[in-house]
C-alpha cells in the first residue's frame, strides 16, 4: 500500500474530522454535569434491590419536587442518585423526598447530599479546558519531535 502518496488524501480525512469536531463543539456545545455547572448531587441508599415499579414511585417522589431532576439507580438499584440544577433542591427539598421515601422504604437512608456552587464549576471548567490546551499542545510539539 502506498501511504506517502496519498498523504493529501490522509490530510483531508483528518482535517474533515477536526472540523467536524470543531463545529460540534462551537454549534452543539458541551454538555456538562453538575460538576461544571453547578448543582445538587444527592444519593439515597435504599437497602434492598427495587423493581421497575418501586423505582417508578421512588422517581414520581422526587419528581414531585424538582420536575427537572434527573433520576438514576446504581448498585444494582438498591440507590438512587438524583442531580439537580443548583437552585431547586433545597435542603427542604431533600429532606422531604428522604421522609417520603424512607415512608416507603423503611431502610432507606441519606448516603450524601453534596451542592456544588457555580463558582466551583466555573473554576473546574477553566482548569479542564486549560488543561486540555496545555495537552493538545505537549502532543503537537511531541509528534513535531517525532517527525524529525
Amino acid at each position: 500500500m502506498k501511504i506517502i502518496e496519498r498523504t493529501k488524501i490522509w490530510f483531508t480525512i483528518s482535517l474533515v474530522v477536526i472540523l467536524i469536531g470543531i463545529g460540534s463543539m462551537l454549534f452543539k456545545g458541551f454538555n456538562l454535569g453538575i460538576d461544571f455547572k453547578g448543582g445538587t448531587l444527592v444519593e439515597v441508599s435504599i437497602g434492598k434491590e427495587l423493581n421497575e415499579d418501586e423505582v417508578k414511585e421512588v422517581t414520581d417522589i422526587i419528581k414531585k419536587q424538582d420536575s427537572e431532576a434527573i433520576v438514576t439507580t446504581a448498585n444494582n438499584n438498591t440507590q438512587i442518585d438524583i442531580k439537580a440544577a443548583e437552585d431547586v433542591l433545597t435542603e427542604d427539598k431533600v429532606s422531604t423526598i428522604v421522609k417520603e421515601v424512607q415512608e416507603k422504604f423503611k431502610d432507606a437512608t441519606l448516603k450524601s447530599h453534596d451542592r456544588i456552587g457555580s463558582s466551583v464549576g466555573k473554576e473546574l471548567t477553566n482548569k479542564a479546558l486549560l488543561s486540555s490546551l496545555i495537552s493538545i499542545v505537549l502532543i503537537i510539539i511531541y509528534v513535531g519531535f517525532i517527525g524529525i
